[in-house]
C-alpha cells in the first residue's frame, strides 16, 4: 500500500506496517492527477461531502492507486481501500485549490 500512497502523494513520509500511515505536506500531485483524469468536479463533491471542521476524509481504491490513478471508493473492496484525511486551516480553500470547479474555467 505504501507505493500506492507515494504515487498520489510523492512527499508522504510512511510509517507502520498494518495499517501503513503516510503524512504528506502537499496535495499538488493528487490535484494534478484529478486534472489529468478529468474528475475534479466529482472529487470536489466527494471532498465537500467528507468535510468536517478543518478536515475532509474519503476513501480511494487501493488497486487503482497502485497504478497511479484515482478512484474514489463508496464501498469496501476485496483488496481494501486507502483512507485519506486532509487537514487544513481553510479546508474549503484547499478543496478549491485541489479540485477547482471546472464549470467556472474557460480552459476546459
Amino acid at each position: 500500500m505504501g507505493q500506492a500512497i507515494i504515487r498520489l502523494f510523492p512527499d508522504a513520509a510512511l510509517g507502520g506496517d498494518d495499517p501503513v500511515i503516510g503524512k504528506a505536506s502537499s496535495a499538488v500531485e493528487f490535484g494534478e492527477q484529478l486534472r489529468r483524469q478529468r474528475i475534479r468536479d466529482a472529487a470536489r463533491v466527494i471532498m465537500r461531502r467528507g468535510a468536517v471542521g478543518n478536515s475532509t476524509s474519503f476513501k480511494l481504491n487501493k488497486q487503482v492507486a497502485a497504478a497511479g490513478k484515482i478512484s474514489f471508493s463508496e464501498e469496501e473492496h476485496a483488496l481494501g481501500d486507502i483512507e485519506v484525511t486532509i487537514i487544513s486551516d481553510d479546508i474549503d480553500a484547499l478543496i478549491d485549490a485541489i479540485a477547482p470547479d471546472t464549470r467556472r474555467e474557460s480552459d476546459q
